[in-house]
């Protein structure tokens, strides 16, 4: 994950845009050093030309603005927030975070545990449940003061997020 700044979890098959369920696509190389927001919008450009949403967003917006319509497609995104120079690294780590949807595939699932294995060095939060009011986002996060390794943090993520499902269906 060092060479991108985003990563996609897709969570249905799409044949148009050559994606699969559980699939991971890394997107924007890290030494290119374009902003989240235009590695966002190339990407919707790239692979959704035609929303009408994507065509109104500019650079400027906040990247989790842009990435909030993804994640409302069904996309988990992941964003490497690290900056790498020796100072930074030192001082702070690896960090990222999750942008979660609403509903989680099996797959997708599966290849997020997959994922947050490969990123064992990065400090993360999951950012979920997330709304747009008023143009402004709103979501719950779930992270650990302890700075428990991403692994963990996705397993007991998932396991909070089983059990809202359950409720759901009573």
């Amino acid at each position: 994950m060092d060479s991108y700044k985003i990563a996609f979890i897709y969570g249905r098959d799409d044949e148009k845009n050559n994606f699969e369920d559980g699939q991971v696509h890394f997107y924007g190389e890290v030494e290119e050093g374009f902003l989240h927001s235009k590695i966002l919008l190339d990407y919707a450009k790239e692979h959704y030309p035609d929303m009408p949403i994507f065509q109104q967003l500019n650079p400027r917006h906040q990247p989790e603005v842009i990435a909030y319509f993804l994640v409302r497609m069904g996309h988990i995104v992941f964003f490497n927030t690290t900056k790498y120079d020796e100072e930074n690294i030192n001082k702070y780590g690896r960090l990222g975070f999750f942008m979660m949807p609403d509903e989680i595939t099996k797959k997708q699932a599966s290849a997020l545990v997959r994922f947050s294995k490969s990123i064992e060095d990065f400090n993360v939060f999951i950012t979920h449940h997330i709304v747009m009011q008023d143009g402004l986002l709103d979501s719950m996060t779930c992270h650990s003061p302890e700075k428990v390794e991403p692994k963990e943090l996705v397993r007991q993520y998932l396991d909070s997020y089983a059990t809202i499902i359950e409720e759901k269906e009573k």
